[in-house]
């Protein structure tokens, strides 16, 4: 998918070519308190967008469950496509979830259209699915937007939950809302065991402006990026949570660790339960599974620019299923690249975590040659 947010509209996704787009998948479903000729479909469940739902903004692309009880909060992902149908007065509308709205680029814009009517990319569905019906009917009667895309309804966001790696949650530190949106793990005790993929933002005045501040942990060092207009205004690295904090001379009403979120007992059972990502070969497909595997295994360890996905697209798409690791990994890698031992290891436990097999019948000393199969059954191979 292109870059959702991109500064050059030209090169941001197509919100009216996503709406022509969708695949159906259809679910009907009631709604209350709405007109009694009114009819309700789940079109397109949409996609998870791993930059937009584990990035940044991603505090404003998931809900919460409004029908959980208080000791069993749970957020639900707004997804990219989401498609609903709905009847009123025998004229259908379709109301689609894109990228960017009017105030954001990076935030939900809902669009509603209805015959060849296409209106304006809103802020909220309400306003999206109202407008076009007063373009219809002439009266100013309102629709809740929520109630239209099923987000009310148990299966619906249910579908809408399928293939969440990691649910987000939001703990308070007083008046503040910190939203933890990845988890990482490791034995530092000064990060309460928390390690590399750990993400959490909250949302909090710079320069007398409304701002949002990143406090993530990079493989062996901490990091808070204050981000303003959709842009990085100021980035601070440190050995600790408390020492970039401290650095950054922000809300010192509250020390670094705290303004992670790692001091609060929710995190600590989540870092505490949580697991090495893997997959097994079918998944091979889904980019939000493999990209939690790449940031765990190898992102930190080889090139950014390699084309590391279709290295598993193009196995899983193969008959055969062996391969010789150095040679399919030449296919990526620029001509004469020279692997360093931390690499190999790093692509060696990728490739394990993905559901492969070490199948060499020798040793590294023997032969330089590597054998890997997907197959399920590798001693078969």
């Amino acid at each position: 998918m292109k870059q959702c947010w991109d500064t050059n509209p030209d090169n941001r996704p197509d919100a009216y070519k996503i709406t022509k787009e969708s695949k159906p998948v259809k679910y009907k479903f009631k709604i209350s308190a709405q007109p009694r000729n009114a009819t309700e479909e789940q079109l397109d469940n949409g996609s998870l967008v791993y930059d937009i739902h584990y990035g940044p903004y991603s505090r404003f692309w998931w809900k919460l469950n409004s029908k959980e009880n208080k000791e069993n909060v749970t957020y639900f992902p707004l997804r990219i496509g989401q498609k609903t149908k709905t009847c009123r007065n025998n004229y259908d509308f379709f109301i689609t979830i894109v990228v960017g709205n009017k105030d954001n680029i990076m935030l939900p814009g809902y669009l509603c259209q209805c015959n060849d009517y296409i209106g304006q990319i809103e802020n909220d569905p309400s306003k999206a699915i109202s407008l076009a019906y007063a373009q219809f009917f002439k009266n100013e009667t309102r629709f809740s937007g929520p109630l239209v895309l099923g987000w009310q309804d148990d299966n619906i966001t249910q579908q809408l939950s399928n293939d969440v790696l990691f649910t987000p949650m939001e703990i308070l530190i007083n008046s503040l809302k910190i939203f933890v949106y990845e988890i990482g793990v490791s034995s530092n005790e000064n990060w309460h065991n928390a390690g590399s993929g750990y993400k959490s933002s909250l949302i909090h005045k710079y320069n007398d402006r409304q701002a949002i501040y990143v406090s993530q942990i990079d493989d062996d060092k901490c990091i808070l990026e204050i981000y303003q207009d959709n842009q990085i205004k100021k980035r601070f690295e440190g050995e600790s949570p408390n020492n970039v904090w401290n650095n950054s001379g922000q809300i010192k009403k509250y020390n670094g660790n705290q303004l992670f979120g790692l001091e609060n007992f929710l995190i600590q059972n989540s870092i505490q339960q949580h697991k090495v990502p893997t997959c097994i070969s079918k998944e091979w497909n889904n980019i939000i599974i493999m990209e939690q595997l790449y940031k765990y295994h190898l992102k930190r360890r080889t090139i950014a620019s390699i084309n590391w996905h279709q290295f598993f697209l193009d196995w899983l798409n193969q008959d055969n299923p062996i391969i010789e690791l150095y040679s399919q990994l030449q296919d990526i890698y620029p001509k004469n690249y020279k692997f360093g031992d931390r690499e190999i290891r790093a692509w060696q436990a990728m490739l394990r975590a993905a559901g492969s097999y070490n199948i060499t019948p020798w040793t590294n000393v023997e032969s330089e040659y590597q054998f890997w199969t997907k197959s399920f059954q590798p001693e078969y191979e």
